[in-house]
């Protein structure tokens, strides 16, 4: 298989275990609002119940980002997951601007994307540090190439 399309399939598994991991969470708060306001101790018994399982998913949702980072050393990437980011961004809003009841998950996945987007920077960073150390070879702005090949994402295969 293609190691990155291998890598972009378990980037969308990851996604859906967030997408999971965020439902889950959803339910729980609601039951707790309801639980509050209704003064609801066995609703409130359930939301603790419940976090087990949001536990266990932030675990195995850790693990698997461990383990895409150890297996995969990606690099300049930086324009890809801004592409992304931009993405998510334009389809979300046309959402938002469709139906007002999807501003508040809209403006969620926007900041998640964000966010994510920034994991990826700092994985770009930590990648570039170690080759750094390992190498002595300074690869952050590779200015020896030409422009587009500069900033072309490259993603390199498993250790």
């Amino acid at each position: 298989m293609n190691q990155d399309r291998h890598f972009v399939e378990e980037l969308e598994e990851l996604k859906q275990l967030l997408l999971t991991m965020g439902g889950l969470a959803e339910e729980r708060l609601r039951l707790a609002v309801r639980g509050l306001v209704d003064r609801d101790h066995e609703a409130l018994d359930e939301v603790i119940a419940g976090d087990a399982r949001i536990d266990d998913l932030q675990i195995e949702v850790d693990k698997r980002c461990f383990t895409l980072l150890a297996l995969y050393r990606v690099l300049r990437q930086d324009d890809w997951l801004d592409a992304l980011k931009d993405q998510v961004f334009r389809e979300v809003l046309t959402y938002m601007l469709g139906d007002s009841a999807t501003i508040e998950p809209g403006i969620n996945l926007i900041l998640i994307s964000r966010h994510l987007e920034r994991v990826g920077d700092h994985a770009t960073n930590i990648a570039e540090d170690v080759i750094f150390i390992v190498h002595a070879r300074d690869v952050r702005h590779r200015t020896g190439l030409p422009g587009p090949e500069r900033r072309r994402p490259t993603f390199i295969g498993p250790i």
